[in-house]
């Protein structure tokens, strides 16, 4: 099929056919903003977050609930997510309701696609008049890809729609911030949207995710024997190449540390197995946990080893150190988990190879962030 590069088009998609249905749409839908100029600028009393994409984006997008809480001290925080990251974001403290909406393009469930589009078309419909009746003054979409809420908070009545165009439906939006594909990390332009409720940069210089389990402050052991391998993620074009894996528990074997594997699915539980079949040391985990569970192991955790996936972002957000291993599929220079303790490997931007880097630079970064001495 004929792909797009993304950096040369408005667009955040690379399939041809969804292209020129956002082209379309907003070539269609012009004149919507001609509408909404002339409306008042609204009081922020209830704000609506949207982030209708997976965990670890949902957990970048927790940065911007304390900024919000601190500019508006009594408005009401409530969120647009899909079902899959509510476990995630349940009795947040800053977050007063939450509502799901589960688009067929970021369902990973395994259920026939018919299915997904009539859950979605339910939930859409029922939204939009409940979004309507509970008349929130300002939405918020975190999302730069399609799909988006845009449609959905325009017919929601909704007097202030802030987000990006990249994802298409721009023409719905009353503020438009169209993202410019640089090298910054992905956070830094929340500031952009932000601006449009009057949040100046300098308020959002330390943006960084903010978790309910993580204001517990539970009380971490001295001795955390244990590392987390986190090898597939939702995406199978961002995994390592399960040799990587098993190359890098050789380079473990001459260490005290205990690996858990961590993960979801039974297909990745039978990788595993395969791959630990010769390492008494390693314990296969895969679809034990709960993300309540697996947010106390990590938090335990001494170090954790990840592709680009949820558990990175995971790690850093409580502040646990996490080495995130990139290939060419992602920029980790706007998709790394933000923290000082986080840390990434990725190969050159000339590499075609989905096996870099390789297992002896993930464990000589094991090393230096651990900083120990262990034959190599």
């Amino acid at each position: 099929m004929v792909r797009f590069n993304v950096k040369k088009n408005r667009y955040t998609v690379k399939n041809p056919f969804l292209y020129f249905y956002l082209r379309a749409l907003d070539f269609v839908f012009f004149w919507i903003p001609l509408l909404k100029s002339n409306r008042q600028k609204p009081q922020i009393k209830k704000i609506l977050v949207v982030q209708l994409a997976h965990i670890g984006d949902l957990i970048l997008s927790t940065s911007i609930f304390p900024v919000i809480k601190k500019k508006y001290p009594s408005a009401k925080i409530d969120i647009l997510i899909g079902s899959w990251s509510g476990e995630i974001i349940h009795n947040h403290p800053l977050v007063n309701h939450i509502y799901y909406l589960d688009h067929p393009k970021n369902n990973r469930r395994n259920i026939h696609l018919i299915k997904k589009f009539v859950k979605f078309l339910l939930q859409w419909f029922c939204l939009t008049k409940l979004l309507k009746k509970n008349n929130y003054d300002v939405s918020i979409d975190l999302s730069v890809y399609y799909p988006n809420s845009h449609v959905l908070t325009h017919f929601a009545k909704i007097p202030k729609t802030i987000g990006y165009g990249n994802g298409g439906a721009s023409s719905f939006l009353t503020n438009v911030f169209n993202w410019s594909f640089c090298e910054d990390h992905i956070s830094l332009s929340y500031e952009k949207l932000l601006g449009d409720i009057d949040i100046s940069p300098s308020q959002t210089l330390f943006l960084s995710p903010y978790l309910a389990y993580i204001q517990k402050k539970p009380k971490r052991s001295k001795e955390n024997p244990y590392i987390i391998f986190h090898p597939f993620s939702g995406d199978p074009k961002k995994n390592w190449k399960n040799v990587s894996w098993v190359k890098l528990l050789h380079l473990f074997s001459n260490t005290h540390f205990k690996i858990i594997f961590t993960g979801k699915g039974q297909l990745e539980r039978t990788q595993v197995r395969n791959m630990i079949k010769d390492f008494g040391f390693a314990e296969n985990c895969i679809s034990s946990y709960s993300i309540e569970e697996l947010q106390n192991i990590v938090y335990y955790s001494k170090l954790v080893i990840s592709v680009d996936t949820m558990l990175g972002h995971l790690a850093a957000a409580l502040d646990v150190p996490t080495i995130s291993i990139f290939n060419n599929f992602s920029n980790p220079k706007i998709w790394h988990p933000p923290s000082n303790n986080a840390h990434f490997l990725s190969p050159s931007k000339h590499s075609a190879s989905t096996d870099v880097p390789s297992a002896l630079e993930v464990y000589q970064l094991v090393n230096k962030v651990l900083q120990i001495r262990t034959p190599l």
